[in-house]
């Protein structure tokens, strides 16, 4: 992962750390053989992460807000299913 273009030195406490949006813009150029996915799957990683504080957000302390829940949980699934389909799965 580090030794791959999609990875940089932090200017941080942490110079080695690899980020999720690395890890998903890797997993996306190394492991789906269509390119035109691998960069549309790629270019999707902000909205994933999006997706993923939204789902941490929905179950902070306090009341659970469904709503806000179940948007979430769509916007995964579809996520997920791109990814299961751009993989051949």
């Amino acid at each position: 992962m580090r030794a791959s273009p999609y990875w940089h030195e932090k200017d941080d406490e942490d110079p080695n750390h690899v980020t999720r949006r690395e890890r998903m813009k890797f997993a996306a150029y190394t492991r789906i053989r269509d390119q035109s996915k691998a960069q549309t799957l790629a270019a999707s990683a902000k909205h994933i992460l999006d997706v993923y504080k939204a789902l941490n957000k929905a179950h902070q302390r306090g009341s659970l807000d469904p709503a806000k829940a179940r948007e979430a949980l769509r916007e995964m699934r579809t996520i997920i299913e791109d990814w299961v389909e751009a993989l051949d799965l």
